[in-house]
Parts: structure tokens; sequence; C-alpha cells
């Protein structure tokens, strides 16, 4: 097929265009393949942790007590930053709880709170710790722990607890002003024993 000059012309001008250019041409090319693979190959890697995580929390649970201390301490260095971490200083700490363990309860439920990415979990454990210090009598860490507690989903919680705090401190004023705010926030569980505490402050 022949050519005409213009096009023998035009012709020319692209493959020297495409001399100068195709190195940056084929590397914009690779770059964006990269992108997608990369990006796909990154999903497929977290979802394969996080299923991997949560295997290793399930065992870490259902352990006997003496595995699971021995345990813990690998999990959550090893998945420092996933929820499944902060789970399990959750449930750690619970143990601890309920063995009125609470010095090592607080110490679970500060690294807890420092770690959180989730507000949802940060509050919980927000709320937890503070629970710990008040039983520890530390009042005035408790109250600022309480601070942190933003969602207005545990505002009753949070009220109740500080009433809790104000009336061990001796301050039966503002522990009456919180838990008549709790009343209107809490279900009627808590609101019946609320209700009660209330009635011995008359």
């Amino acid at each position: 097929m022949a050519y005409s000059i213009e096009e023998e012309q035009d012709l020319d001008q692209l493959k020297r265009w495409w001399r100068e250019n195709y190195k940056a041409i084929i590397a914009v090319v690779i770059i964006a393949l990269i992108a997608v693979f990369g990006w796909r190959y990154w999903k497929n890697y977290q979802m394969s942790q996080s299923i991997q995580q949560s295997m290793q929390y399930e065992a870490l649970i259902v352990s006997d007590n003496a595995t699971n201390k021995q345990a813990f301490e690998v999990f959550t260095q090893e998945n420092k930053g996933s929820t499944y971490s902060e789970f399990a200083l959750l449930e750690r700490a619970k143990d601890e709880v309920a063995a009125q363990h609470f010095g090592q309860a607080e110490t679970l439920l500060q690294q807890a709170v420092n770690q959180a990415k989730d507000n949802v979990i940060k509050d919980i454990a927000t709320l937890r710790l503070a629970a710990v210090q008040y039983q520890l009598k530390q009042y005035d860490r408790a109250l600022k722990s309480l601070q942190g507690v933003q969602s207005n989903v545990w505002q009753g919680q949070k009220l109740q607890l500080q009433a809790n705090i104000e009336l061990a401190q001796g301050n039966k004023e503002a522990a009456k002003k919180d838990f008549q705010q709790a009343l209107s926030l809490v279900d009627p569980l808590e609101k019946a024993m609320i209700q009660i505490q209330l009635n011995n402050l008359q």
C-alpha cells in the first residue's frame, strides 16, 4: 500500500514521537497495572490476615485460663492495632475484674483505649476504665477518663457512673443532678436502680 507524502511525514512524526516518549508511556502503564494489582493483593492480604486473626482470637477466648495468660501477650503484640487485639484486651480485662485484680484490669483497659481506632470500642474501653478506677478509689482519674466518652449512646451509663463517683467524693448535689439526667437515657432496669439511689439521697 502506497502512502502520500503527507501520510509519510505523519508516520515519521508518529515514529519519532514514539521513540521519544515510549519509555514514559510504558512506565505509566506499568505503574497503573502495579497500582491495580497491588491494591487487589493488599485487599486479599488484609482479608487473609483478618480471617487468621479471627481464628486466633477465637482460640484465645476458648482456651483455659493458664494457656490464655501465656498466649495473650503474644497475640496482642503480634496483632497490635487490630480490632481483634482490642477485643482481646477487653476480654482479658473482664477476667481480671472478675478476679478483682483491678490494677491489672486498669492497665489492660488503658492499652485498649490507647490502641482503639474505632470510636465505639474506644468508648466502651473508656467507660470500663473509669469503672475500674472508681473501684480503685481513683475518683479524679475516673472522672477525667469519663470525659473521653463521646457517643450519645453511652451518656446514660456515663452520667450514672459519674454520679456514683461524685457520691463517693461526698458531692451529693452533683450526684443527684447526674442521676436525674441519666433517668431518661437508660433502660428500665437501670432506671429502677437509679431511682433507688435517688430516693436514698432525699
